[in-house]
């Protein structure tokens, strides 16, 4: 029993259309799989950068244990004379200190007003 024709011309243009969006679908699959190759090379990227971000965070953490250990060995007299210092700075240090704020500050009284 054979089909009418236009039956016939139906099933070929469901079929065009079937391999029309098989194609459009390969193409999304093709799209998908390069997407997520490149999400796992980001996240290979990521966890990479955070390694390396822990890595420094704890060696920053040993040098603060240092640190605190140095300070925690000075005496009271070594404690007073370095905030002495702080509050008032031998004189050359201090002459040194302004001679670079000048400098630093020479912009503001250039001639024509901040440069």
């Amino acid at each position: 029993m054979a089909l009418p024709s236009d039956d016939l011309d139906d099933v070929e243009e469901v079929l065009k259309r079937l391999e029309s969006e098989c194609f459009s679908l390969d193409e999304a699959s093709q799209a998908a799989q390069q997407s997520a190759h490149r999400a796992v090379l980001n996240s290979a990227a990521a966890d990479s950068a955070l390694a390396l971000m822990e890595q420094r965070l704890a060696e920053v953490r040993e040098e603060s244990r240092r640190a605190r250990e140095q300070v925690a060995g000075l005496s009271k007299s070594q404690l007073n004379e370095v905030k002495a210092i702080r509050t008032n700075p031998p004189l050359s240090v201090r002459r040194s200190l302004e001679a670079l704020w000048l400098i630093l500050q020479a912009r503001q009284w250039a001639v024509g007003g901040a440069a």
